[in-house]
């Protein structure tokens, strides 16, 4: 058993025999009557690439296909990659320096990589950010190999995410990751700074926040909503609420001092479309305060003095504009 030879998944030979085929899978989908679920399943399972033979996964294929018969939900689902801990993953994102989360991002966005393949990678010596991980992440299916050139006695491969399966363990990956960070490592800075009137200051700690993060795709707002609800939570002193009805509409973010009354602050917030837009949503977004008449709901309801901030973001940036603040009148 010392002369094995070693075919790996730039080798041409055998290469149909790791997974099924566009062949195979068109012939299981016409045999239980999903052919119109072909190009979904090609988007989920499909992609890998064994030499120049297009592979699809087939465990997922199996398990899909056994649930469509069964009678289940028709929409495709992770299911091979949910058998394993993905912790090469973890690791990718937990330790990356700035150069490897850029490639990561750019990965995720839909973009690729390129490296040196080394054939004789060995989990335990890893470096995440050394080239060594790439070839690592190519050999256990977490990439596929789109072009390769040999340069200076080197295969220099070009990599991409080779379906939304695997997409899915990089985005949820990097969403618990920032999640744990927000949670362990929050601070009491940044609910005092809104607390105390100091909206640059809160902007600073809001983008120092940001800087840590790995984008994927579009940040959508409900990302920064849950992220400044996950920064802020922990005062027993104060209720923080999410989407809490005031005057005409929902706050996104409501922050009161419950028993005595003293203080509440309203958190409206906005996703731009560039850096330069972000401005103008500060001022859409305390528009709304105003428009809705949020801070009249509390000032009702007896805290003394309201504070209103709009917060407009883009990427890793945000912006933070406070008006003025409104204080209960006397009757």
């Amino acid at each position: 058993m010392n002369n094995l030879d070693i075919y790996p998944v730039t080798d041409q030979r055998l290469s149909e025999y790791y997974g099924f085929t566009q062949s195979e899978v068109e012939s299981l989908a016409k045999y239980y009557n999903l052919e119109d679920k072909l190009d979904e399943m090609k988007k989920w399972y499909d992609g890998y690439l064994f030499g120049k033979t297009e592979i699809y996964n087939s465990w997922s294929i199996v398990k899909y296909i056994a649930s469509a018969i069964g009678g289940n939900d028709y929409s495709c689902q992770a299911y091979w990659i949910n058998t394993s801990s993905n912790s090469i993953i973890r690791q990718l994102i937990e330790k990356s320096d700035e150069n490897t989360r850029q490639k990561i991002e750019n990965l995720i966005a839909g973009g690729s990589v390129n490296a040196v393949i080394n054939q004789n990678s060995v989990y335990s010596d890893l470096d995440v950010n050394n080239e060594d991980i790439w070839s690592f992440l190519l050999f256990t299916g977490y990439l596929k190999q789109i072009n390769s050139e040999f340069i200076n006695k080197r295969t220099v491969s070009e990599m991409v995410i080779p379906n939304l399966e695997v997409l899915t363990v990089y985005e949820d990956t990097i969403q618990k990751w920032f999640d744990e960070i927000v949670q362990s490592e929050r601070t009491p800075e940044l609910l005092e700074y809104f607390l105390d009137e100091k909206p640059e200051e809160a902007q600073k700690e809001i983008n120092r926040w940001l800087r840590k993060s790995i984008s994927f795709h579009d940040y959508l707002e409900n990302f920064y909503h849950g992220f400044l609800l996950g920064a802020m939570t922990g005062n027993d002193e104060y209720e923080i609420k999410s989407n809490r009805e005031n005057g005409t509409g929902r706050t996104d973010i409501t922050i009161c001092k419950y028993q005595t009354r003293e203080i509440a602050v309203i958190i409206e917030l906005k996703v731009a479309g560039s850096f330069k837009e972000m401005e103008t949503m500060c001022n859409t977004a305390l528009k709304q305060i105003q428009t809705k008449k949020y801070a009249e709901q509390l000032t009702d309801d007896c805290y003394e003095k309201v504070i209103n901030y709009g917060i407009a973001f883009y990427g890793k940036a945000c912006k933070v504009k406070m008006s003025e603040t409104v204080y209960a009148t006397e009757d």
